[in-house]
């Protein structure tokens, strides 16, 4: 299905600036449609699960850097 491959695409390009342009791109639907699309399939929004996703991969208790890559890089989303 789409949203699986684009939940992969996310997933691999957690360090890359994504945007809602580019990720409707990917799955081949217009942004509105995609947006909702997405959020009916995770039923998060593409930053809360892309949030969720940096959270999990880089923070852990014994890494002080993942934390502030974490802060750092969060504010890319959508751009």
């Amino acid at each position: 299905m789409v949203m699986n491959q684009i939940i992969q695409y996310i997933e691999l390009h957690l360090e890359d600036d994504l945007s809602i342009k580019q990720l409707a791109d990917v799955a081949g639907y217009s942004e509105y449609y995609f947006i909702r699309l997405f959020k009916s399939y995770t039923n998060q929004t593409v930053m809360e699960f892309t949030i969720q996703n940096i959270s999990e991969k880089y923070i852990t208790p014994s890494n002080v850097y993942s934390g502030v890559f974490f802060c750092e890089n969060c504010g890319r989303i959508y751009s």
